[in-house]
């Protein structure tokens, strides 16, 4: 997949525009029945088909931590996948500090950009190694390293639950709310 290729400048307002929530009509999601107050049979959708070929695609990101005394952290990240429509992870490889932050503060971003599109997202973290969930995206990762020939091994998922979305597309919308507590 070409993901560059999916976001060309004329075509800003037309993915932050679909980048806004919207119902898609499902009985079931991923084999789980849809919850919440929503309708039945319906399931809100909030990452457009834009952001999940950005975030699945090659374009490295970047994942935001903090420290329990406030000290940043931010650490480049490649290995990054949308699981379902409420969750995104990040495999570690090389988390020091970022896995120390996590542990003491389970809040994280996760910020994607080309030159056309970008996100931020935001959410708590799950640090995982031994669920079946971890298992399943570790040995997708591991095999995806070993058919580029690089000799990197996952070490555990961070599995992020989205809390907010904002566009971090370049101009007048930079920093648009588009899904979620403005505070998150």
């Amino acid at each position: 997949v070409q993901a560059l290729a999916l976001f060309p400048r004329c075509a800003l307002s037309k993915a932050r525009a679909s980048m806004r929530a919207r119902p898609r009509p499902r009985k079931e999601y991923h084999g789980r029945e849809t919850q919440g107050n929503q309708e039945e049979g319906t399931r809100m959708s909030i990452l457009s088909q834009d952001v999940i070929d950005l975030i699945n695609g090659p374009v490295t990101g970047v994942l935001g931590t903090a420290a329990p005394d406030g000290t940043p952290n931010a650490v480049p990240v490649g290995a990054k996948a949308v699981v379902d429509e409420r969750t995104v992870m990040v495999s570690d490889q090389f988390f020091g500090k970022t896995r120390a932050n996590i542990d003491a503060n389970p809040k994280a971003t996760l910020s994607i950009w080309t030159d056309g599109l970008g996100v931020q997202v935001k959410g708590t973290v799950s640090y995982e190694t031994d669920t079946e969930r971890a298992k399943e995206w570790i040995e997708k990762v591991n095999a995806n390293f070993a058919a580029k020939g690089r000799d990197l091994k996952s070490r555990g998922i961070c599995f992020i639950a989205i809390e907010a979305v904002y566009s971090t597309t370049p101009g007048d919308h930079a920093g648009e709310l588009l899904f979620g507590q403005a505070d998150a």
